[in-house]
């Protein structure tokens, strides 16, 4: 048996984060394919189990949805509109969102809440820094923080297509872990700080409510984030629980 994910050329390592949490889960990744050209995967047999998770539109992606033989299990998935849901999947869809699985419900999907891979990344333990990180915070959510907040260290998660990103996504995901505080307006650092245990604050972009709805109360609210408290939490019981059942149906999908 070999086992296959979907890999990411965009300008966004948050998509790289949540591929590097969600091969975390696996004993071994043996192929790899371009979620934006799927090509490759026509060929696949049923030795193949390919675990496909990530952001789909309908005409956007290259043979999408997928058509291969080899068996596919879909976890967190977000869909921006009902065409871009496979509708021949073997099993019930994992959804990344309640936009999603209300569309698959919407068409008659059978369909699962499985939330992010990237909540499934483990506690971080460990010397702390005082760092407070500003991820694509745009200036005029600068002025509606602290001083002592807003003068912190400035990031974004734009970066080039030809970069190491494995080797990127993974320092971002140490520098996170570490951080006092982080804030952010990106799903895939607010959800990765929420599971590591890192305080997070999140802006909500714009136009967003179909990619955040379920998410935000794993973030404090700029106007209520205790600053000055050492690592405030929000409910890591929480994000643990949302996080098993992604884990557990990887886990049998390719046990099985």
């Amino acid at each position: 048996m070999k086992i296959a994910v979907v890999r990411y050329r965009t300008l966004n390592i948050g998509d790289d984060i949540q591929s590097l949490a969600l091969e975390r889960l696996l004993p071994r990744v043996d192929l790899r394919v371009d979620r934006d050209d799927l090509t490759p995967a026509r060929d696949w047999g049923e030795d193949v189990r390919w675990v496909v998770n990530g952001w789909y539109a309908f005409g956007a992606h290259k043979h999408w949805p997928p058509r291969t033989r080899a068996r596919t299990l879909f976890v967190g998935l977000h869909a921006n509109d009902p065409d871009a849901i496979p509708r021949n999947a073997t099993d019930p869809i994992g959804c990344r969102d309640p936009w999603t699985i209300h569309l698959c419900a919407r068409h008659g999907i059978d369909a699962w809440l499985s939330w992010c891979a990237t909540l499934t990344l483990e506690p971080a333990y460990g010397p702390r820094t005082d760092d407070v990180l500003l991820v694509d915070v745009a200036p005029n959510d600068l002025e509606r923080l602290p001083p002592r907040i807003a003068a912190g260290t400035k990031l974004t998660h734009t970066v080039p297509r030809d970069c190491d990103r494995v080797a990127e996504a993974t320092r971002r995901l140490q520098l996170y872990a570490k951080a006092r505080w982080v804030v952010t307006n990106r799903l895939h650092v607010l959800l990765p700080c929420a599971a590591m245990g890192t305080p997070v604050a999140l802006v909500r972009p714009p136009n967003s409510e179909n990619r955040v709805t379920g998410y935000t109360h794993l973030g404090w609210r700029i106007a209520d984030a205790p600053w000055d408290e050492p690592r405030p939490c929000l409910a890591p019981d929480l994000v643990h629980a949302m996080a098993a059942p992604l884990r557990d149906a990887v886990r049998r999908f390719v046990d099985s």
